[in-house]
């Protein structure tokens, strides 16, 4: 018989478990394992690898879609923000302050935790560096994977990345550095604090 799926609660509660039992030391245990079973491999071939938000919320990016986390206090500051996707689309930018400050404060959030690379983003640059490393799609936005040295050539960014940010206004281009500061300060555009996206 087909075993019954587990009730999203309960899931999520195994997901919560599981995560907080991880410590460094398991980490580094599973990549370990992962070595020897490429080194004992003649011709291992290329490896495409997939990551999500566990390999940065262990660098201290803050977890965006879980109970409790990001989106959650986004969505009870900004109502106009209902689902994970609208902090991120052109046209609820544009709709209203509201969703343009929704945006400022999860950018905010992302990038001014200092966060670096973790082993796991070593231990990609270090398949890339062996040759090994076909591909990396990744979910996050963060650019983690460009601070550990992964190149640009081998690296599928799916929900893309804060590497830079164009004005809509006068659509200057500015670093991931330069933007952090700058709507830090409460600043958003070309026009300073006063600025609405037209």
């Amino acid at each position: 018989p087909m075993e019954r799926p587990l009730w999203p609660e309960k899931r999520r509660a195994l997901v919560k478990q599981r995560s907080a039992a991880l410590s460094h030391g398991e980490n580094m245990q599973s990549i370990v394992e992962v070595m020897k079973r490429l080194y004992e491999q003649k011709d291992p071939g290329g490896i495409v690898v997939v990551t999500g938000a566990g390999i940065s919320t262990s660098a201290g990016v803050p977890a965006f879609r879980g109970a409790g986390q990001l989106f959650d206090q986004i969505k009870a500051k900004y109502p106009v923000i209902e689902q994970p996707q609208d902090v991120f689309t052109i046209e609820i930018f544009k709709s209203s302050k509201d969703a343009q400050m929704a945006f400022y404060e999860v950018a905010r959030e992302l990038l001014s935790c200092g966060a670096q690379p973790t082993i796991a983003h070593w231990f990609l640059r270090m398949l890339e560096e062996k040759g090994l490393l076909k591909r990396l799609y990744t979910q996050n936005i963060d650019m983690l994977e460009h601070k550990a040295g992964i190149s640009d050539k081998r690296t599928i960014q799916a929900h893309g990345s804060f590497e830079s940010s164009v004005c809509l206004r006068c659509e200057e281009t500015k670093t991931c550095a330069e933007f952090t500061k700058k709507s830090s300060n409460g600043a958003r555009g070309c026009a300073g604090a006063n600025a609405e996206v037209s």
